[in-house]
């Protein structure tokens, strides 16, 4: 096992930037959501950035423009993901190594190209 708690700031920069490409992907989605009436209280209606989308398709920050709804939801998934890491950091035993580094793809690659290996050989 490997538990991977990479630097906060790296992963919030990630979280950040996540939901850029979400929103430009995401907007239409949201908005066939909203199109069907469906509850507010379903999980899908609060699905992190749906919310937030949803409140700027209905004009309520008009003036402000898609800024704001894009500001709240990255702040929410930043939140997301902060509870994740520290799920993550306390559920494991302590004898299970961690990696704090922050990864770009090529690690991340040799890393699952490691892991594959380790299963194979096993």
């Amino acid at each position: 096992p490997l538990v991977v708690l990479p630097e906060r700031n790296w992963v919030y920069e990630r979280c950040d930037a996540r939901f850029d490409t979400m929103l430009e992907q995401g907007e239409e989605e949201v908005a066939e959501l909203v199109a069907r009436h469906l509850d507010p209280t379903l999980p899908v209606m609060r699905a992190i950035g749906v919310p937030e989308i949803t409140r700027w398709l209905s004009g309520e920050f008009a003036l402000e423009g898609i800024g704001v709804a894009l500001e709240l939801a990255q702040r929410a998934t930043r939140q997301y993901a902060k509870r994740q890491y520290t799920w993550f950091r306390n559920q494991f035993p302590e004898t299970w190594p961690r990696a704090y580094e922050s990864l770009n793809h090529v690690e991340i690659d040799n890393l699952v190209i490691k892991l594959r290996d380790m299963l194979l050989t096993a």
